[in-house]
């Protein structure tokens, strides 16, 4: 799949999750109390999280791998393989005499698959969604994250209260409409990122 067709099929599912769990509460009734929806809205933003964060891997993931493998198999460079060079790789051993035992492009490939393999190893140990976590993902390949301060509310919003959620006695509730609000804002950052990836990729 391609980064469009993986942002479409995020934007599908999160458009599944809203009508399951919270459009019935859209507009809000004022006979329901915070009781009424917290089971959904709680449902709602535990997934739409997972989701996102999914999200954000694999598309920092098929990066790293297309940049990767497209240089081995052509030599085609973009701006994600040099970030992936200047952030990831170590530097070549040269022995004192200068002599090295293999071509500079296989010691290249090397380098390249060690990183590739640290860079999946860290995307499998961190979690989360938050803007510090993104930002370490993508700044180290090259990709810039939005910065527009209403989105990234959003998104810190949808961080906060999926922590709080994980608790069984949550102190903080998300009204529905809000959930919905932070939900479309963090499609709209989701977007971006995919936009700028597809950039860096070209």
């Amino acid at each position: 799949m391609t980064i469009s067709e993986y942002y479409v099929a995020l934007e599908t599912y999160v458009t599944k999750l809203e009508h399951k769990f919270i459009a019935t509460y859209i507009p809000a009734n004022p006979l329901h109390t915070p009781e009424t929806y917290r089971m959904d809205v709680t449902a709602f933003c535990v997934l739409f999280h997972a989701a996102i964060e999914e999200y954000f891997e694999i598309i920092s993931t098929l990066c790293f791998n297309k940049s990767v493998d497209d240089w081995i198999a052509t030599k085609r460079k973009n701006n994600v393989l040099i970030a992936i060079c200047i952030n990831l790789c170590k530097g070549f051993t040269i022995p004192n005499d200068g002599v090295i035992s293999k071509p500079i492009t296989q010691l290249f490939r090397e380098k390249l698959e060690q990183a590739r393999k640290n860079f999946e190893h860290d995307i499998e140990s961190n979690h989360g969604a938050s803007k510090k976590y993104l930002s370490n993902i993508f700044n180290r390949i090259g990709i810039e994250i939005y910065s527009d301060p209403a989105l990234e509310n959003s998104l810190s919003k949808i961080v906060e209260f999926r922590g709080e959620y994980a608790h069984q006695q949550p102190k903080k509730q998300l009204s529905p409409e809000d959930a919905k609000k932070y939900a479309l804002d963090c499609l709209v950052y989701c977007l971006d990122v995919s936009i700028k990836a597809e950039e860096a990729l070209s």
